[in-house]
């Protein structure tokens, strides 16, 4: 999913943003206040887990443009195959230089 996407939903859109984009914005701010785990939990995470992760955040907002909430969106990128033991390791490293997708 790419940052800078709308989404159009019923009576709204859902806008794909990242951290930096909410930073500083009361909304950002409010969306977890009566949580334990609240905004600046999701800073920290994504700064410490960038290696191989992407980070982006669906801003659903009503039709009037009001911030109705925040979803934190995590991807990781891993490689399902790591750790296959021998021979079969061999066919899978050829099986993805054969179809090479990424």
């Amino acid at each position: 999913m790419q940052v800078g996407t709308t989404i159009p939903v019923p009576n709204g859109v859902a806008r794909i943003v990242t951290r930096a984009e909410l930073h500083g914005r009361d909304s950002w701010k409010q969306a977890f206040k009566d949580k334990c785990k609240d905004h600046r939990y999701y800073e920290l995470v994504e700064q410490t887990l960038d290696n191989d992760f992407d980070f982006h955040y669906a801003v659903l907002e009503d039709s009037a443009g009001t911030v109705r909430a925040i979803q934190p969106i995590f991807f990781v990128r891993q490689n399902l195959v790591e750790g296959v033991p021998g021979k079969l390791r061999a066919m899978v490293d050829l099986s993805e230089r054969s179809f090479r997708v990424f």
